[in-house]
């Protein structure tokens, strides 16, 4: 009973998280669409570039500890909860004022943008802010309770727009993102200490503590260098290439997080299956190779569309103040950077589930700086397409997540993903370079050695086809085919 217990619940928790993932990624891009319509590019950018900062910033508060909480046992999770609500609380304020000066110093020395200073140390609010939701967000998420954090970061979300978009439109600019955000986050903590009611108590114990902390730095560090990427948008692209080329490839990133659910949903099928398997080489290197098939295959479709359809949807949703025609140029670059990496980040997580950490580190740390000091050397020259183009250099490091699977587990099949990867690369290439690229992008996708394997895949999936569709398909099998 305790286990079909769990198991429903695990069910009821999965089903809020995914819903909770699909309206947030519709009301993403729909806010995107009415707010940066108003505000324009420059003020959507300033805005992202100080947000990029203050994440940045933020992230030296450990999320680690977060999922500490959420995998402790029950007799000693309240302990655990306070001693990590204080860490927060203590550690967000050392930042914020560390944060004071590092942005004051950035203002005077590299990013003169005008607004950029008084803006970043507003958003320093919000490290305290959400570093204040984390514990009892790791109360109901432990329970698998994520009805209530489905229904907290949506509505939420919904009642910032009551905020942003009023203020856009009286003509404040960034300082209506700047409130929408603080106020989203605001209610966002304030709701989740409603909901579990709890009250954080002063208490002590070094050894927990420190197992705690060093959980912690564990799990962030190596999420860090890779990260530090987005850095690309204040450090490079800001000061080189101006507020308004900033928004632009914000706006892109946008979209990529509405499109990058079903990757989403992608990963959540494989990497679980990873965990599960990973003292059985052979079936962990199938497990490896159908994953990364499903990501590629899944992108591909969803990045394509998106690049054929967006030269001519855009243009309709957008205002004169935007030359959305910019967004169709850095598109493929970006986009088909993630593609690319979704050839290699379920190896790398079967090496994560191995405990081969040293690499990971290795490759995020190479792979972050050439991407940084390409687009150093590039933006100048080619403005916000050399965000784009930085992409290219930053491939390499790769290279290392191949070897290393090949020493520790086994060979990759990569005939298939590198396959549809050749063909989205092209469809999203068209309408920059030539719509003649569609051709050779729908060539390779229906060949016969890919349709092959499509056939095979849709085998996998027909039993969770709606029970219409399967009862069809038996009834036409029984019959012979004849309808």
């Amino acid at each position: 009973m305790k286990d079909e217990s769990l198991g429903k619940k695990a069910l009821k928790g999965g089903f809020y998280l995914s819903l909770r993932r699909a309206v947030s990624a519709v009301l993403g891009i729909v806010g995107a669409l009415v707010v940066t319509n108003i505000v324009g590019p420059s003020a959507y950018g300033l805005f992202n570039a100080s947000l990029v900062v203050v994440s940045q910033l933020q992230s030296f508060t450990l999320s680690g500890v977060k999922v500490y909480l959420v995998r402790e046992s029950e007799e000693q999770f309240e302990q655990a909860a306070h001693l990590a609500f204080w860490w927060y609380f203590f550690i967000s304020l050392l930042l914020m004022a560390v944060g004071s000066g590092v942005v004051y110093f950035l203002s005077h020395v590299w990013i003169r943008t005008p607004g950029f200073l008084s803006v970043c140390i507003v958003l320093l609010t919000l490290i305290f802010l959400s570093s204040m939701e984390l514990v009892p967000r790791a109360s109901l998420e432990r329970q698998l309770d994520y009805k209530h954090t489905s229904l907290i970061d949506v509505g939420t979300l919904i009642a910032s727009y009551f905020v942003t978009v009023p203020m856009a439109l009286l003509g404040y600019g960034v300082w209506a993102l700047v409130a929408g955000g603080l106020f989203m986050q605001c209610l966002k903590t304030i709701a989740f200490f409603a909901v579990t009611r709890y009250r954080p108590r002063w208490c002590w114990d070094k050894s927990l503590f420190s197992e705690m902390l060093r959980y912690g730095l564990t799990y962030s560090s190596s999420i860090w260098l890779y990260n530090l990427r987005e850095l690309v948008s204040p450090l490079v692209l800001m000061p080189l290439a101006g507020e308004a080329a900033t928004g632009y490839y914000a706006l892109v990133k946008r979209f990529l997080t509405f499109l990058n659910f079903a990757r989403e949903s992608a990963s959540s099928i494989s990497i679980p299956l990873i965990a599960k398997i990973r003292d059985d080489f052979k079936r962990l290197s199938q497990a490896v190779n159908k994953g990364m098939d499903l990501q590629v295959l899944v992108l591909t479709l969803t990045y394509s569309a998106f690049a054929l359809l967006s030269p001519a949807i855009l243009p309709l949703l957008y205002r004169e103040r935007w030359d959305i025609g910019q967004v169709a140029v850095i598109f493929p670059f970006v986009a088909g950077g993630i593609l690319i990496n979704s050839l290699f980040n379920i190896p790398a997580s079967a090496l994560y589930a191995l405990k081969v950490l040293r690499l990971i580190t290795l490759y995020n740390f190479l792979h972050t700086s050439l991407f940084l000091i390409s687009a150093l050397l590039l933006v100048p020259r080619f403005g916000l397409l050399g965000v784009g183009l930085a992409e290219i250099p930053a491939l390499l490091p790769y290279l290392l997540i191949v070897w290393e699977y090949r020493r520790n587990i086994g060979s990759l099949d990569y005939r298939r993903a590198l396959l549809w990867t050749g063909a989205g690369l092209m469809l999203m290439l068209a309408p920059v370079v030539s719509w003649w690229l569609i051709v050779g992008g729908v060539g390779l996708f229906l060949s016969p050695f890919s349709l092959r394997f499509l056939k095979a895949y849709y085998q996998d999936i027909r039993p969770l086809l709606p029970s219409f569709l399967r009862g069809r398909y038996t009834r036409q099998k029984m019959t012979g085919g004849s309808s």
